[in-house]
């Protein structure tokens, strides 16, 4: 069997003294010896040989024809093929006696089907043929290319208590939220999580490419009213209670402090509050020991604090 484009030799068997000749319909002289090489083509060639005697006298013509078979035709795959990151996936392909090869020029071949990489973006080129039988197809290829599905989210953050966050997504044509407690909806790109208690959400997002990634927030639910505030200074310069802090409360920095005297004079008052308190006034001089009083008023939500601070040196 011979098939289309194939490079094939022929062989006459050779005579000592006698020349050769290989020539066309028209009898034009192509070659001379007792081997001829060609390409087959699906078109019939003609070729005859004729051999040439010591003493000048030409043998009768001998014909040959050659009829090379079709190739089949390229197995049938999906490229280029588009893989998401860090999601397994098999080459998929139709056809019969599939061959792999690792590159244009290989010409040993495998019956393995290669597993793309998907560790990383990048392009990979996969070489296959097939056979029918008798002739191999034409070297083809299967582009791959790897795309991320790019997906994010907030990053975590904390509420108090009775409020609530909104949660965004990017990266994605569509979202699912997951678990659905105390959120406003489960397919928004912006959502209102409402939860009652600390919960980390799960959201779920489909690229334009048809890559599916995922992203976690967690939403830590904080109760103010749990968080026990110093209630005496020691600013004697021993590095020990030198000034009124109240950084163990949630989001601290949002809270406007104003210290106050048993009758009620304003002694200083600061918004945010910076854990600068010392036992001195807004003008810097030392107050004398004993207790004063401070109100504390979260500037963004209705949060407030009563209570006493007693200054001893």
């Amino acid at each position: 069997v011979v098939c289309d484009n194939q490079e094939i030799t022929l062989t006459v068997p050779y005579i000592p003294g006698f020349i050769i000749k290989w020539s066309d319909t028209n009898g034009l002289v192509l070659d001379t010896g007792s081997q001829y090489t060609i390409t087959a083509k699906r078109d019939s060639i003609i070729r005859y040989t004729q051999y040439l005697s010591p003493l000048g006298c030409l043998s009768a013509l001998s014909k040959v024809k050659i009829n090379a078979r079709s190739l089949p035709s390229k197995p049938t795959y999906a490229s280029p093929l588009t893989l998401c990151q860090n999601q397994p996936h098999s080459l998929q392909v139709s056809g019969s006696n599939i061959k792999w090869y690792s590159s244009l020029n290989d010409t040993s071949g495998t019956d393995t089907i290669p597993t793309p990489r998907v560790d990383s973006l990048f392009r990979q080129v996969f070489y296959l043929t097939q056979n029918d039988g008798f002739c191999t197809s034409v070297k083809d290829s299967i582009v791959a290319i790897v795309n991320s599905y790019g997906i994010s989210t907030i990053s975590d953050t904390s509420i108090y208590k009775g409020y609530g966050v909104f949660l965004t997504a990017n990266g994605a044509q569509t979202y699912s939220w997951r678990p659905f407690i105390g959120l406003s909806d489960s397919t928004g790109d912006v959502v209102l999580a409402e939860p009652q208690s600390s919960i980390c959400y799960v959201v779920y997002g489909k690229a334009a490419n048809g890559c599916i990634g995922t992203d976690t927030v967690c939403v830590t639910v904080l109760d103010p009213y749990s968080v026990k505030l110093p209630n005496i200074i020691s600013p004697n310069g021993d590095a020990l209670n030198q000034t009124w802090r109240i950084d163990m409360l949630p989001e601290f920095e949002k809270y406007e402090v104003t210290i106050m005297d048993r009758q009620g004079a304003v002694i200083m008052k600061k918004s945010p509050y910076d854990n600068s308190f010392n036992g001195s006034d807004s003008n810097g001089k030392e107050l004398e020991n004993g207790v004063y009083f401070y109100y504390l008023k979260h500037t963004e939500q209705d949060i407030k604090f009563k209570g006493y601070i007693q200054v001893i040196r």
